[in-house]
C-alpha cells in the first residue's frame, strides 16, 4: 500500500461518486473517446467470469483534467461484453460531446439500466439512453436539461425520478418512458442555504436524505411528480452530534447508513439509523448500538442489492502518511439494524478500494481502488456472495479514469 490518498470531500455525488485529491486518477493509458487501456496483470488472482453470465457496464468521466480543460470526456468499461469472460475498456465506446457545458461533471445515475444522466455544476443535465450490446450512449430527447446547479444527483430507486442538488435547491425531474425528462414545476426545492454533498433515498423510494457533511436533510416526495416536502415541517438539520458526509439507503427502506468520512483513524465507525414510518414519517433516530466500530476509518459506503451486507472503503494511517487500507465487510440485520463484522474474511486484505459500485443483479461489486503491494490504480469487478457476502477476485485490474462513474447491468 504505497499510494498515499488524502480523501477531501471536496465535491461528493452519488451513490457513490467523489473527488478524491492526491490520488493517481489516469493509469494504464487510458484513451477517453475510444479507450485502448488493457488489464493490467498481477496483483490479485486473475480468471474468468467463474460462470457468471451477466454483463454490465461502468461509465467513467474525465473532467478535462488530461484535456487540459473542461468540460472533458466519458470511457466506459464492460465486464463479459459479448460473453467474453473478460473485463476491459470497451474499444469502441466514443464519448458523447457535452456542447454547451461549463463547470465540470458532478456524477451519474442509471435509471432502470437504460438511461445514464449527468450533470454539470454549470447548470446543465445531459440524458443518455444505453445500448444494451456495445454500451454506447446516444442522447435522450431534448437532453441537455436545465438545473439551478448540480453537486449532487441521485434517482429514485423505483426509476420514476431524478432528483440534482446544489446551494441553490434541488431540480425535481420525472422520467419519461423513452427516458426523456420533465422538470416539476415547483422545483427547485429549497434546501436551506446547504449545499447538498451526497443524496440518497430510503429503499422503497419514499424518503430523500441529503447529507452536507454537518447534518441531515430528510424530505418526503409524492409518488406522482416527486415533489419534495421537509419531513416535520421544516428543514430542520438532524446532526446526530457529529458530520454525515454520506448516507446510503438500503433495500427494505428501514434503515439509513452513515459515515463521517473523517480521514485517517479519526472516526473508526459506521452509522446505522432507523427511519420512521408512522407518526413524523421518514424521521431518523440511531439504533441501539451504533455507531458500529471498524478497523478502519471509513471513506465511502454501499449496501449491497439485498440489502443484508454493507461494505466500507477505508483510510488508515501510516508512518509515510494517509494510505488505502482494506475494504471491510457487514452484515446488516434488517429487523434491528445492528452491523456485524463479516466472520474470518473482513478486513479483506487484497481489497483495496476507494470508492465503489454494485451492480443492479447484485452480481458484481466494482472496486475502484489499488492493486495489491502496487502503485497501479484501476477498477475490478468483485463477485459478491448475497448468501454470505464473500466477495472474489476473478479479473484483473482495468485502468480506471476517475471517481465520477455509474454501473449499470446490460439492459
Amino acid at each position: 500500500m504505497t499510494m498515499k490518498v488524502r480523501a477531501l470531500w471536496i465535491a461528493v455525488v452519488l451513490v457513490g461518486t467523489m473527488w478524491l485529491a492526491g490520488c493517481n486518477h489516469y493509469v494504464c493509458s487510458t484513451t477517453f473517446g475510444a479507450s485502448s487501456c488493457t488489464p493490467s496483470g498481477g496483483g490479485v488472482s486473475q480468471g474468468n467470469n467463474n460462470g457468471n453470465s451477466q454483463t454490465a457496464f461502468i461509465y467513467f468521466m474525465d473532467n478535462g483534467a488530461t484535456q487540459g480543460g473542461f468540460p472533458g470526456q466519458m470511457a466506459a468499461e464492460g465486464v463479459n461484453v459479448s460473453n467474453s469472460g473478460t473485463f476491459a475498456p470497451v474499444s469502441s465506446f466514443a464519448s458523447p460531446t457535452f456542447t454547451g457545458a461549463t463547470g465540470s461533471g458532478s456524477g451519474m445515475v442509471i435509471v432502470d439500466k437504460k438511461y445514464l444522466y449527468m450533470p454539470f455544476t454549470g447548470g446543465l443535465l445531459f440524458g443518455y439512453s444505453i445500448d444494451p450490446g456495445t454500451g454506447a450512449l446516444t442522447g435522450l430527447l431534448n437532453s441537455p436539461y436545465t438545473v439551478s446547479g448540480g453537486t449532487s444527483i441521485v434517482a429514485d430507486p423505483k426509476g420514476r425520478f431524478v432528483f440534482v442538488g446544489d446551494s441553490s435547491g434541488i431540480s425535481t425531474f420525472i422520467v419519461n418512458a423513452d427516458g426523456s425528462l420533465g422538470a416539476n414545476s415547483q422545483s427547485p426545492f429549497s434546501t436551506g442555504g446547504i449545499t447538498p454533498v451526497t443524496m440518497t433515498t430510503d429503499g422503497t423510494g419514499k424518503f430523500l436524505y441529503v447529507a452536507d457533511g454537518a447534518g441531515v436533510i430528510a424530505y418526503a416526495y409524492d409518488q406522482t411528480a416527486g415533489s419534495l416536502s421537509p419531513v416535520g415541517g421544516s428543514l430542520a438539520s438532524a446532526t446526530f452530534n457529529f458530520g454525515m458526509i454520506q448516507v446510503v439507503g438500503e433495500s427494505t427502506g428501514k434503515y439509513l447508513v452513515g459515515i463521517t468520512g473523517a480521514s485517517g483513524a479519526t472516526d473508526n465507525s459506521v452509522h446505522v439509523f432507523s427511519i420512521a414510518q408512522s407518526g413524523t414519517a421518514g424521521a431518523l433516530t440511531e439504533v441501539t448500538n451504533s455507531p458500529f466500530m471498524t478497523t478502519y476509518a471509513p471513506m465511502f459506503v454501499v449496501t449491497s442489492p439485498s440489502g443484508d451486507f454493507v461494505y466500507t472503503f477505508n483510510e488508515t494511517n501510516s508512518q509515510t502518511g494517509t494510505i488505502i487500507a482494506p475494504m471491510e465487510g457487514f452484515t446488516l440485520d434488517t429487523t434491528t439494524g445492528a452491523l456485524a463484522e463479516l466472520p474470518t474474511v473482513s478486513p479483506f486484505p487484497s481489497l483495496l478500494g476507494q470508492v465503489g459500485a454494485f451492480d443492479q443483479t447484485g452480481t458484481y461489486l466494482f472496486l475502484v481502488g489499488q492493486e495489491p503491494n502496487s502503485t497501479i490504480t484501476g477498477t475490478t469487478p468483485l463477485s459478491f456472495s448475497s448468501s454470505n457476502g464473500a466477495l472474489g477476485t476473478n479479473f484483473g485490474y482495468a485502468g480506471a479514469p476517475s471517481f465520477i462513474f455509474a454501473v449499470t447491468d446490460e439492459p
